[in-house]
């Protein structure tokens, strides 16, 4: 064996004296675990010794990671708190191995790059993880924080990629950069915050064909792309979602000669991709919220940009508030796009203010496909006003398809309700557009559209060369300025009947069996009970019991409507979006809403909207009303607040019914913000006080009538956030919370103690300009958030029944614009 072994090595060294390379057998080094002991950035004396050390003897963040690329058996960083500031010239961290760094918190841990990337993950390294940091400052061309590349499985988990900047004129991914050739890398984002980064294209992340990028409870906020393609994530690959939002990004601030969009998320592929190439892109739940593009530019998709062959699902998603010059919400060209569930609404665009459907996909007989079931478009809007192109050939102005433009596609609406649109020219509700040569349909199965507005012709519909055809639906109570209100087809535009629909304008041409004529008799657009906002059919709707059976029970409606409700829910499914309502629910000791304004409140005793149940007038006008349970007896009444001198004065009433005070007590300062609840559990609200203390909100409670007794005093929360309170686990004791602007956001942070301390938990509910409320909406014992918004003269709540991320549970219209939201309990008898 030895004389084998001699000969062995005399051959290995006679092939190397003639410049032939002999492999070497390798040696699994097993390295770490490291535990980081200095913030400095040094590299390792000695990489691959298993020993973290820079010259100075430190462990530094570079050393360990040095170690552990030098390492194939995988290796564990601790990196404890702390500001580890790159140096400049030294470049990224380079990772070729498999490692996983595990920093103290991302309010603690932050690693910031400077002329630089921050991570370079090679892929030789197959698995890499990296959880409480946050990333920020990286300056690299391709991935700006973090580059990952083709084969690496990444995790990044309870971290922020935050101010990061991918430079340079091809730059892309200011976050994060994810590559794929030949290789799919497999990226998992779970409970991370990618904000306020920068890029040509990928302003927050880049996720190219054909890795696979997961995003799971995170949040995409306030990134940007100077080019055309995506403020927060561009994805050629696939995408999934789940419980994320994306909110506040911006493509195009750098952009002069236009381009496709996605000022949210770029899902697709190039115009002329190859043969079978195909992203994908799934999101359920979350929201895609005031995302945009600039108006004076030929851009698409405020929130959503799905390009050639892709193909996306939406299940249960909020898109509100974003723009671009085409689809505000969603842009689908030559692709495949799915909306379940969800809400399209508070859009705006030139054309097609909710929803863009556009142009061919090879292979599919009608061109681009874009289905919407168990949906809600409402108060979108096309504009005309600013508007700087004509660019339809067949002379149509900016302002068409308030809701949803259809361009040489099929488009689907199925137990969805269209409503409450603006079209600033044509096609209040929906616009269906044929032109060169090629093909548009439009069906609807158990549609609504009603209340939808355009300034020229066809508040509801409007054909152009292209044909609508119509089973178990509602047009109708639309309104246009200058034309038909429901429906204006131009000649060569056919609206074909498949029978049991309902509209107030004749040019709908609804004559086949079971289709009637006058107004559906709908009740507001709101949520009735659960799923997404629509208008149920009210006591003598004709939509009642007027449906066809056999097509409630198909494809695509598949016996439900738009809730989620079996259909037919008596003998014979209704007409329309929703099966209609029989009886409301009485109202029990549940959260409802007040209103004031001037000290005269409003009450009403629902979650239904509209006018109030009862009003009463208590104070003056500039008091600080309250809503407090100062007797016990299990309802909330009204107490208001007023400076006097140096001190407070409370007054209240047991009762919200007009007269004079039944109780009243001095207790706080003139400055402090007061506030009533039940600290200690006992059933009785007693009041309460916040005060800023040095840039911190110092809380004080008192458990007795009037503010006798000893005092509670805590801390929580910054001076500048806007205080809450609530029984946020349902113990039935009130304790603090806070709330704050997240960029577009709004950020609910909360405790279940009356003490001082970090958050307990924090969700996003909401944006930045919205009034806050809290209420036990369904009656379940515990506390969860509300907004209220101005919606034209009225005001719109939102409420949601858990204190996670998430769409509403609810939504109704009630108070006026100027109205402070309240919250009340009672017997639901005349407001008391």
């Amino acid at each position: 064996m030895r004389a084998r072994t001699a000969r062995l090595v005399a051959l290995a060294a006679a092939l190397t004296s003639i410049g032939v390379v002999v492999p070497q057998a390798s040696t699994v080094l097993a390295a770490g675990p490291f535990t980081v002991n200095s913030t400095a950035d040094a590299a390792d004396v000695a990489p691959g010794n298993n020993v973290c050390a820079a010259a100075n003897g430190a462990c530094t963040l570079r050393a360990a990671v040095q170690e552990a690329s030098s390492s194939t058996a995988g290796t564990t960083i601790t990196l404890p708190a702390g500001n580890y500031v790159l140096n400049s010239g030294a470049g990224a961290l380079l990772v070729l191995q498999n490692m996983t760094l595990n920093g103290a918190g991302s309010g603690s841990t932050v690693i910031t790059g400077v002329g630089a990337g921050v991570f370079d993950i090679r892929g030789s390294a197959s698995s890499v993880s990296i959880s409480g940091v946050k990333v920020t400052g990286g300056a690299g061309v391709i991935g700006g924080g973090i580059f990952v590349d083709q084969g690496v499985t990444f995790r990044l988990t309870d971290s922020i990629l935050d101010g990061n900047n991918a430079s340079g004129g091809a730059s892309q991914g200011g976050g994060m950069y994810i590559y794929g050739a030949s290789r799919a890398a497999n990226v998992t984002l779970t409970r991370v915050t990618v904000s306020n980064n920068r890029a040509v294209q990928g302003g927050g992340i880049v996720n190219s064909d054909p890795s696979n990028l997961t995003i799971v409870d995170s949040n995409i906020i306030n990134n940007a792309a100077a080019g055309p393609y995506a403020g927060g994530i561009r994805s050629n690959g696939t995408l999934t979602m789940t419980n994320s939002n994306v909110i506040g990004n911006y493509a195009g601030f750098g952009n002069t000669a236009g381009g496709p969009g996605g000022g949210g998320i770029y899902t697709g592929n190039p115009p002329a991709p190859a043969a079978g190439q195909v992203s994908y892109f799934t999101m359920n739940g979350g929201a895609l919220l005031n995302n945009s593009l600039p108006l004076n530019l030929l851009s698409s998709g405020g929130g959503l940009y799905n390009a050639t062959a892709g193909v996306a699902t939406l299940s249960g998603v909020v898109l509100s508030g974003n723009s671009a010059f085409h689809g505000g919400g969603i842009m689908s060209d030559e692709a495949i796009t799915n909306v379940n569930n969800s809400e399209v609404r508070s859009n705006t665009a030139f054309y097609g203010g909710g929803l863009y459907n556009n142009d061919f996909l090879p292979g599919n007989q009608f061109g681009a496909y874009m289905s919407i079931r168990q949906s809600a478009v409402y108060g979108n809007t096309a504009s005309d006003s600013g508007c700087p192109y004509q660019i339809i050939p067949s002379g149509n102005l900016c302002g068409a398809g308030g809701g949803i433009f259809n361009e040489n596609g099929d488009l689907v609406v199925a137990n969805t309700t269209v409503a409450q649109n603006y079209a600033g020219t044509f096609g209040g509700g929906i616009y269906n557009l044929r032109i060169n040569s090629g093909f548009a349909n439009a069906r609807l199965f158990n549609a609504t559209v009603a209340a939808n507005f355009a300034v020229r012709e066809g508040g509801g519909l409007l054909g152009n060369q292209a044909p609508f055809t119509s089973k178990n639906s509602i047009v109708a109570d639309n309104m246009a300025a200058f034309g038909p209100s429901d429906c204006f087809p131009v000649p060569g535009s056919p609206m074909y009947s498949s029978g049991n629909n309902i509209t107030t304008d004749g040019r709908c041409g609804f004559v086949a069996g079971g289709d009637k004529f006058g107004s559906a008799q709908l009740g507001a657009l709101q949520v009735y009970g659960s799923g997404t906002t629509t208008m149920l059919p009210m006591s003598g709707s004709p939509a009642l019991n007027a449906g066809d059976n056999a097509a409630c029970a198909a494809s695509p409606i598949d016996g439900v409507d738009q809730r989620g409700v079996k259909r037919p829910a008596g003998g014979v499914c209704d007409i329309g979006a929703a099966e209609g309502e029989t009886a409301r629910p009485q109202a029990t000791n549940v959260a409802r809403p007040a209103v004031v304004y001037a000290g005269s409140f409003s009450f009403r005793n629902d979650l239904f909207g509209g006018a109030a149940t009862s009003t009463a007038g208590f104070g003056l006008p500039f008091d600080y009303p309250l809503m407090c349970d100062m007797d016990g007896d299990g309802s909330r009444n009204m107490v208001v607040v007023r400076p006097t001198g140096g001190y407070l004065a409370w007054y209240g009433k047991n009762r919200n019914a007009a007269g004079p005070a039944e109780f009243a007590f001095a207790f706080g300062s003139a400055t402090d913000t007061p506030v009533c609840g039940d600290w200690n559990g006992d059933g009785v609200d007693t009041p309460g006080l916040m005060r800023n203390v040095g840039g911190a909100r110092q809380w004080f409670q008192s458990n007795a009538y009037g503010g006798g007794g000893p005092l509670n005093v805590f801390y929580f929360g910054a001076a500048a956030d806007q205080p809450m309170h609530g029984d946020w686990d349902g113990n039935g004791t009130d304790t603090p919370g806070i709330v704050r602007p997240a960029g577009y956001a709004m950020l609910w942070s909360y405790r279940n103690s009356n003490s001082s301390g970090i958050t307990d938990g924090e969700f996003y509910f909401g944006i930045n300009t919205d009034r806050p409320i809290v209420g036990d909406w369904d009656n379940n014992g515990t506390d969860t958030p509300g907004v209220a918004r101005p919606e034209g003269a009225g005001l719109r709540w939102w409420y949601r029944n858990t204190i996670v991320n998430g769409v509403a549970n609810g939504t109704f219209v009630f108070g006026g614009a100027f109205d402070r939201p309240l919250v009340w309990k009672g017997s639901g008898v005349g407001g008391t």
